[in-house]
């Protein structure tokens, strides 16, 4: 026989039998919801912890301080005098230079040249008198050729082993190429026969040279004078410059320099093409900048004697030698002047600054800088800006001088 399905009976519940009670679903969640809101905040308190130790750890490692000064400064009239002795308080040098500017120029002028050779000789004398000799004492070369002396000198005595000497300059008796001998030796003419011929003798100790006889090219006078002109110059800034190329970063050069010019410029060639050569040398005064602008404050305001200050102007200050013979010769005895309107500046000494704000706290820094006269006013800025210390490494200090 089959059967249904809605004809099979149940078996009847046994009597004190009861269904089980179903757990409430929405009483399981609120459970669940308690337990994660615990967890997630422990999360976040934990987190947050985490933060402020790691703000704490990059505010000591980034922890930065500038400090912007303006130091105190004043206007100086200056008008004040020195005297560059060792004794007169300045820290100097003497510094020379010399050179030569040469340019080729091209000439259509040609002109007929009779010149005679010059040249410098020394004169000795092994006898024990001095020997006088004449404006145009004629020198004989071993090869018959005479050349006179351009000036009369005395020859000092000496002896056979150290004879006297004296220099004198020399000029051929013809003009000619002929006489362009270079280095010889000489006699005295006039001595020539007598004891005397032995005993007296030159050498030549410059080439004797520039004797012509012939066409050459040449520059008029007006073409050779601005030649001079531009080629002097232009050796003169070139001198200058070297001399301040070698000037150490805390040296002043004087700006009143002093040129000699050695040009002794020859205008003619035997081609179009003439060489013009001009040579000389520079004397200038170097100065410590430091030890200068303190003289000068000193001599002007006495107040200022033990202040340290700068002059920041101090090229535009006007400076003037006075005796420009003891420059040249190199006796040190030189005077200058010096006049303008001086800016007076206070030399802060930052390095100082910054020792002394090492770990101090913000509320210390006025009462810091009232240690240091030279500064004016300044400002403080600390990162981060919650910090209530300065950092406590000098290498993260920065402190600006305007």
């Amino acid at each position: 026989m089959k059967y249904k399905i809605q004809d099979i009976k149940l078996p009847a519940k046994p009597a004190g039998f009861a269904a089980p009670k179903k757990i409430s679903e929405k009483r399981i969640v609120k459970v669940e919801s308690r337990e994660a809101r615990d967890y997630s905040w422990g999360m976040w308190l934990l987190a947050g912890i985490s933060v402020v130790f790691l703000v704490f750890s990059l505010s000591l490692v980034f922890s930065r301080a500038k400090i912007t000064v303006e130091a105190k400064k004043m206007d100086l009239p200056i008008d004040a005098a020195f005297n560059l002795t060792k004794t007169d308080g300045l820290i100097f040098e003497i510094a020379t230079a010399s050179g030569e500017e040469t340019k080729i120029v091209t000439s259509e002028t040609t002109v007929d040249f009779q010149r005679k050779a010059t040249g410098q000789v020394l004169l000795y004398n092994t006898t024990n008198q001095d020997q006088k000799l004449l404006i145009e004492t004629r020198l004989l070369t071993e090869d018959g050729k005479i050349f006179k002396t351009d000036k009369a000198v005395t020859m000092p005595k000496g002896s056979a082993d150290k004879p006297g000497s004296v220099k004198v300059g020399v000029t051929a008796e013809k003009a000619g190429e002929e006489y362009n001998v270079g280095l010889v030796d000489f006699k005295i003419f006039g001595f020539k026969g007598s004891a005397k011929y032995d005993k007296f003798y030159g050498r030549a100790s410059l080439p004797l040279a520039g004797g012509l006889i012939g066409k050459r090219y040449t520059l008029t006078a007006t073409e050779a004078e601005k030649l001079l002109i531009e080629l002097k110059e232009a050796l003169r800034e070139k001198l200058i410059k070297q001399i301040s190329l070698q000037t150490p970063s805390d040296y002043f050069v004087l700006p009143d320099i002093v040129f000699v010019d050695t040009t002794t410029a020859s205008f003619e060639s035997e081609t179009p093409e003439i060489s013009v050569k001009a040579t000389g040398q520079v004397y200038a005064v170097i100065l410590n900048e430091k030890n200068l602008s303190k003289e000068l404050a000193k001599k002007t305001n006495i107040e200022l004697a033990d202040a340290p200050v700068s002059i920041a102007n101090l090229k535009d200050l006007v400076f003037a030698l006075e005796n420009k013979e003891g420059l040249k010769n190199g006796s040190g005895e030189v005077s200058f002047s010096v006049k303008g309107d001086g800016n007076i500046v206070w030399v802060v000494d930052a390095a100082s600054l910054k020792e002394r704000l090492v770990g101090s706290r913000r509320k210390d820094f006025t009462a810091i800088l009232a240690d240091f006269p030279a500064i004016e006013k300044a400002e403080l800025r600390v990162l981060p800006f919650w910090k209530r210390t300065l950092p406590a490494s000098v290498k993260h200090i920065k402190v600006t001088v305007k």
